[in-house]
């Protein structure tokens, strides 16, 4: 505990032959567990000089009991006003004269602790300073009260960074300095909140989160501007099932909040999914045409893709396998079975998985007309 030292000096003057002793102030004041305090008169190198202390108060003489300045410890004195506290006696060398002067002593009561208030705020935000209810309040940076950084009752730290930061503040009361009361600035960190990358999945497949981050934060939740479903909103890398909509639509944007620990919000940020529709083929409804003519398909359909390949289970040929809707001349072995089946083969957009379709086309044989007759 810090103490705040009253120092009064005694001054020993000669009239005609006599020895007074006279103090500057009486009575003396100190602040209650003083330690150390000290006394003196100006020296008189003719003269000796002997300090007592009232042996009913407690009150010791650390050093200096005969010299012309001693050192007294009041720590285990209570407060009160003590008469006659403090007794320097002074001798003339020469002469064996001497005189006495008495020092009345008013041990002070330290003032009570200043009430504080803890302090949480969050970074980014304003800071609001220290305040401590109390007269002539003092503020130090460490428990041992050496390092003062401030005065009155409101006190501003000056930090952002986030960490918890403790400092001590005091009373003071007729010069005495009271105990400390530690007072202490949290700064919390701002939550953070990132999703990730935009993605694309394709239609069917559901969206597994794997690179999203969140800090500082008490506790997380996803949501969505569609109509999918997380397995679980609250996990950080959930698995995300796209609805009907998304998929009609197209995209669909996924929030990650990030709640903040009190007092700081939430934060919150989007990332896009992006829904590739399946590729569909469409090879048009079994068909028919005589052995000795083309098939030119017209109803045949390709939807979302990338690539359209014909193939054939006999042994025609088209006239272009890339076109949705080519031209397939039947072959030898093709008329001979009286059917093929011809296959569209359609790729899907990006990573996504294509699709295949088949139709049937009957080749029917040429009537056979006997010779003509005459008669």
């Amino acid at each position: 505990m810090k103490k705040i030292k009253t120092l009064l000096s005694i001054f020993i003057l000669l009239f005609t032959g006599d020895l007074l002793a006279q103090s500057t102030t009486n009575p003396d004041s100190v602040c209650f567990g003083s330690t150390s305090e000290m006394y003196w008169i100006n020296n008189n190198p003719n003269s000796t000089y002997q300090w007592s202390v009232d042996p009913n108060i407690g009150a010791v003489i650390i050093s200096g009991a005969n010299t012309n300045s001693v050192l007294i410890d009041w720590s285990l004195v209570n407060p009160g006003l003590y008469i006659d506290a403090i007794t320097l006696t002074e001798t003339d060398i020469a002469s064996g004269c001497d005189n006495s002067v008495f020092l009345d002593v008013e041990v002070l009561p330290l003032p009570t602790a200043t009430i504080g208030t803890p302090v949480v705020a969050c970074a980014g935000s304003a800071i609001p300073p220290l305040t401590a209810i109390g007269a002539q309040v003092t503020w130090y940076s460490d428990p041992a009260l050496t390092n003062q950084v401030g005065t009155g009752n409101s006190y501003a730290t000056g930090q952002t960074t986030p960490g918890v930061y403790t400092y001590y503040a005091t009373e003071t009361l007729n010069g005495c300095e009271g105990p400390a009361t530690s007072i202490t600035l949290t700064i919390e960190a701002a939550p953070t909140a990132d999703p990730g990358l935009p993605a694309t999945i394709c239609e069917g497949d559901s969206y597994t989160f794997s690179s999203a981050i969140v800090s500082n934060n008490n506790g997380l939740i996803w949501t969505t501007s569609g109509d999918g479903q997380f397995d679980n909103n609250n996990i950080l890398n959930p698995i995300y099932t796209p609805g009907p909509n998304d998929i009609i639509n197209g995209s669909v944007n996924l929030t990650l909040t990030a709640n903040g620990n009190s007092p700081c919000s939430n934060i919150s940020a989007s990332m896009v999914l992006t829904i590739t529709p399946g590729a569909i083929a469409e090879a048009g409804p079994d068909n028919n045409i005589c052995e000795d003519e083309n098939f030119t398909f017209s109803s045949a359909s390709a939807t979302n893709s990338s690539l359209v390949t014909w193939s054939t289970s006999g042994d025609g040929q088209f006239d272009n396998v890339n076109l949705v809707n080519p031209i397939y001349t039947p072959g030898p072995n093709d008329i001979l079975n009286g059917n093929v089946v011809l296959t569209i083969n359609v790729n899907g957009n990006g990573n996504c998985t294509g699709d295949t379709d088949n139709m049937t086309l009957f080749i029917i044989s040429l009537p056979n007309p006997g010779p003509i007759q005459h008669n």
